[in-house]
């Protein structure tokens, strides 16, 4: 199988219940897309930090039991494991409080040696400690041939210049309409497509809620609507991550591996690429 290696949150999400309670959950957007990707039966080679602590041994667990690499998740003695409460609606989507600490550590990028693609996004890689990171394993992989992937999945205050700025080191860039809103304000989802594409990357997927998912290249488009179901939906948390482990299943299935294959994609393909990803996230709303 195929090596992913991912650059990113690994926390715990504390999942508000019925009465007040809160369950823990392994959570963080893209550990959420590592998950299901290991679940898929890819080998996953995850990089981040968490603290030394209860709830870092609770993750590293969960890494094991999913046989997730973890000799390059780095454990601090210095900071404590990040934890988001989820609050949900009556529509079971969730608001999140977030307590994060992290310290300063830089990864040697020979570690992403091997890989056939590299993720990474979130408010992670806008922490100003891990943009050197970021910048060292981007210059590994356009040296190495590996493909890049970036999920933005905004948060309220993140710095739109620095997510500009990644779009346009990344060979895919998936987000959700509202990010695309987000970081270009003043632009419908297919001009804000076409501008990210105008600036470097070769694949855009926009994922449009209940309205399905848009798969963009400077030369076509795809679209998908969702797939009706009978079941229910208990939360939306991690909908748009699984959507992403779709995305990378389909690429890595149909060898779609440079640059120039992705900007090549014809109708058909950008059609099911949205498909694959719409399945993987309704499998996981209703699981």
């Amino acid at each position: 199988m195929n090596k992913i290696s991912f650059f990113g949150d690994i926390l715990v999400d504390l999942v508000m219940q019925a009465g007040g309670s809160f369950r823990p959950q392994p959570g963080g957007s893209i550990f959420n897309t590592a998950m299901t990707a290991a679940g898929i039966g890819y080998d996953v080679n995850f990089i981040s930090q968490i603290g030394d602590d209860y709830w870092g041994g609770y993750l590293l667990n969960v890494c094991r039991s999913l046989k997730i690499g973890t000799d390059n998740i780095f454990l601090s003695d210095k900071t404590k494991t990040s934890l988001a409460f989820a609050i949900l609606d009556e529509h079971g989507n969730a608001k999140y409080d977030f307590y994060k600490a992290q310290e300063r550590h830089d990864f040697d990028p020979n570690v992403l040696s091997g890989s056939s693609l590299f993720h990474f996004g979130s408010t992670f890689s806008l922490m100003p400690h891990n943009r050197d990171n970021i910048m060292r394993f981007v210059t590994f992989c356009r040296e190495n041939g590996i493909l890049i992937s970036y999920d933005p999945n905004c948060r309220p205050n993140s710095d739109v210049e620095m997510m500009k700025k990644w779009c346009t080191m990344a060979d895919i860039v998936k987000m959700s309409e509202e990010d695309m809103r987000y970081i270009y304000p003043n632009m419908s989802v297919f001009d804000g497509a076409m501008t990210i594409l105008s600036n470097g990357a070769k694949l855009v997927v926009v994922t449009l809620g209940s309205k399905g998912a848009v798969a963009y290249t400077a030369e076509s488009m795809g679209y998908a609507p969702c797939q009706n179901t009978d079941k229910p939906i208990k939360n939306t948390i991690g909908a748009g991550d699984n959507f992403t482990a779709g995305l990378i299943e389909y690429i890595i299935a149909h060898n779609i591996l440079t640059a120039d294959a992705l900007s090549a994609m014809p109708e058909d393909q950008l059609t099911q690429l949205c498909v694959s990803g719409n399945e993987a996230s309704l499998k996981h709303l209703t699981k």
